[in-house]
């Protein structure tokens, strides 16, 4: 984890620029915070990297000392959960929301040296950016919506049998039913998830390109802090109703488990906690 970790706290902005807009499998794994590398999106200058290096180093230890002993308190609270024998969605809501919550609170802490950090790129470096975000908007969109409707929900269904797999093993027939049926409630949630996120990158891209004025560093933080302020108040709802539905779908997932399923789900959380709880902060 460690260098993977070490790059994305001061970059950690940069997922909004994807996969954040979305509300992703909580359970997966924590490696769901930290899967970016500022080399996806610009190349950074020898000063540049020597100036980020001891920022690095300052976040890294307020990272580990303060934030991953909350993971592993969110972790036990899930455990309890799903050991619960009909949890209800509403508690899987708060779970989801707590997670988010963690990621926004590596963004407050990182927001004023990623402003810093931005506000000395050079226009190669914006245009490489522009690029970058430009080749994965197209791979995204021919990936999530260059099909019919009815197969981006089958696909939407799969892949989330794919991720749930490795922690309730098999789903069982009711299980998989359940699931295309949340894939079915969701419709055309690929469009607005999209579509936002195209927003959110525009919004964002005009930002740098005004890095110099008074303004960019207001502008900034709130891009990065209050992001959905640039979604549509329509992709809101849907946003908060998508989370609404993932929560649905663990509690009737958690209900249905059978008892082998539940060992294996409560073993894999054991399993990640430990994991946490034994890491050495540098």
């Amino acid at each position: 984890m460690g260098k993977r970790l070490r790059i994305a706290l001061l970059i950690t902005g940069l997922i909004l620029l994807t996969s954040c807009s979305r509300l992703e499998l909580a359970y997966r794994n924590l490696d769901w915070l930290i899967p970016w590398s500022m080399d996806n999106y610009v190349t950074l200058s020898k000063d540049q990297k020597a100036w980020l290096k001891p920022r690095l180093v300052s976040h890294v230890a307020w990272h580990c000392k303060t934030q991953l002993p909350a993971y592993a308190n969110w972790l036990q609270r899930s455990i309890a959960l799903v050991t619960e024998p009909a949890p209800d969605a509403a508690q899987f809501d708060a779970q989801f929301n707590q997670f988010r919550h963690a990621v926004d609170t590596i963004i407050v802490q990182v927001t004023p040296d990623l402003i810093e950090l931005l506000r000395g790129v050079n226009p190669a470096q914006i245009k490489e950016l522009e690029a970058n975000l430009a080749k994965q908007n197209k791979e995204q969109r021919e990936d999530y919506l260059q099909m019919p409707l009815n197969e981006q929900i089958d696909e939407r269904a799969e892949r989330m049998e794919e991720r749930l797999q490795p922690w309730f093993g098999r789903l069982h027939k009711k299980q998989k039913t359940r699931v295309k049926a949340w894939s079915q409630q969701l419709g055309e949630y690929n469009q607005g998830w999209l579509d936002n996120n195209r927003r959110w990158q525009q919004a964002f891209l005009a930002a740098v390109q005004d890095r110099k004025s008074e303004q960019f560093p207001e502008q900034m933080k709130q891009l990065l802090q209050e992001r959905m302020s640039v979604w549509t108040p329509e992709y809101q709802q849907e946003f908060l109703a998508a989370q609404h539905a993932l929560s649905a779908l663990f509690k009737d997932l958690v209900s249905s488990a059978d008892q082998q399923q539940r060992e294996r789900l409560v073993g894999r959380l054991k399993g990640s906690r430990k994991q946490l709880s034994d890491m050495t902060c540098p």
